[in-house]
Parts: C-alpha cells; sequence; structure tokens
C-alpha cells in the first residue's frame, strides 16, 4: 500500500511521522504499530528519502556560496565601478 500524497504534511519540512499519518487517517498510532508495518516501513523510508535529498541540497548551497566567495575574491572593483580580473589572462 503506497502513501498517497495526501498523507504527506502540508509543510513539507514537516518531518513524516506514525502520528502525522494516524492523525490524517483517523486512527491511533497503535493501529499502525500492531497491524501496519508496512505503512510504517514506507513512513522510514520516505524520512529517510527527504533526509537525504536535504542533505544533497545543503552541500549544493555550500559549494556554491564557496564558489561565489571564490569568484568575488578574483576581482577587483576600480574606483570607476568597472570590475577587472585579478587572474591572468591567456
Amino acid at each position: 500500500m503506497a502513501l498517497s500524497k495526501r498523507c504527506l504534511p502540508a509543510n513539507l519540512s514537516a518531518p513524516i511521522t506514525a502520528a502525522a499519518i494516524a492523525r490524517e487517517a483517523g486512527v491511533g498510532r497503535n493501529v499502525l504499530y500492531v497491524g501496519h508495518t508496512d505503512i510504517l516501513q514506507e513512513i522510514r523510508t520516505a524520512a529517510d528519502a527527504r533526509t537525504a535529498v536535504r542533505g544533497k541540497r545543503d552541500d549544493a548551497a555550500r559549494a556554491d556560496a564557496l564558489k561565489v566567495r571564490d569568484l568575488e575574491g578574483r576581482l577587483r572593483i576600480h574606483g570607476d565601478g568597472k570590475c577587472q580580473p585579478t587572474f591572468a589572462r591567456p
């Protein structure tokens, strides 16, 4: 049984939990723990996937920030507002 998008929290940064799924389904968490271990595994899998994507996004943002800092360091701004590269031209 696949989780429907309807079961996902409206705030996508909110964690996916058994409690949130049970609340959306209108049942107690115990129902999930007792008879629906397949759904619990899907919750864990979805949460792990979101964590992995978030980590990749954060890594990419850090890499972009370092690249921007490097490029800024390689440029000099003159009083006339024109940018001149500080690295040698071929």
